[in-house]
């Protein structure tokens, strides 16, 4: 069976540790919820980045919305 979650427990300076419990409130979700969207939004944002340097180097081209939805008869 996969095994789906981890537990792991780091040393933190007390103030961080005390910002992370501020954010995941005013959030309203946990603090390993809170630094997993973190960790996802930075990949995406990487992600992005690596898109965006190869339309502007020419080696991918940008389609139009509207040719997309022609093509699926949206």
């Amino acid at each position: 069976m996969l095994n789906l979650f981890a537990t792991r427990s780091i040393d933190l300076p007390r103030e961080l540790a005390e910002q992370l419990q501020a954010e995941a409130k005013r959030h309203r979700t946990s603090v390993p919820e809170l630094l997993a969207g973190w960790l996802e939004d930075c990949s995406d944002g990487r992600d992005a980045a690596k898109r965006s340097a190869a339309l502007a180097s020419g080696k991918a081209k940008a389609i139009p919305a509207a040719e997309v939805y022609a093509k699926i008869s949206i």
